[in-house]
């Protein structure tokens, strides 16, 4: 699958597709347009699954994470325009019993919020949308909308905004030098 077929499927289906009859498939197509292995690959189901078992944080509640990988994400799926600090918040809410992964993701399948959940770190959000897929222009990080959405599913560590600075201060001091 390409960024471009990607994005014309996600289009038409999204305003008609509920969160729980689209987002597996949703999520299937976006690690194939990647290139990712699936939660299949994790035949135990512990560390990269659908519907991770999870208990809430403060409320003694019971939930499922849509889609979690340990050491990487969680992500929130919500329907098409609804909003997404709601789903960020859920997932605040699944993070202390998943391990605190470093990124919550939230997506209503024409869009995706990255939020970072490094320790010690504020919160930073990026925001991808679906038609920004197949451009070549640069986001914040230097990255397209394509590279951005593979680093924060396969190395969330580059999204750490620690890295981020010290970064911005090796560029300005290599180009001052």
């Amino acid at each position: 699958m390409r960024p471009m077929e990607f994005a014309m499927k996600w289009r038409a289906r999204a305003p008609n597709v509920t969160e729980i009859s689209g987002y597996q498939e949703h999520y299937l197509d976006l690690c194939h347009l990647l290139r990712l292995d699936t939660p299949a690959s994790d035949p135990t189901g512990k560390n990269y699954r659908f519907e991770m078992p999870v208990r809430k944080f403060g409320t003694g509640g019971t939930g499922r994470a849509d889609v979690f990988r340990r050491g990487r994400f969680i992500i929130e799926y919500k329907q098409v325009g609804a909003d997404l600090e709601r789903a960020f918040a859920q997932m605040v809410g699944y993070q202390h019993d998943l391990g605190n992964p470093p990124l919550l993701i939230a997506s209503d399948f024409l869009r995706w919020e990255v939020s970072t959940n490094f320790t010690g770190t504020n919160r930073k959000k990026y925001v991808i949308i679906l038609d920004d897929l197949a451009s070549t222009n640069k986001l914040a990080g230097g990255r397209t909308a394509l590279e951005l959405l593979h680093a924060a599913l396969v190395e969330p560590h580059v999204l750490d905004p620690r890295t981020q600075r010290e970064h911005i201060t090796h560029e300005a001091t290599v180009s001052i030098g």
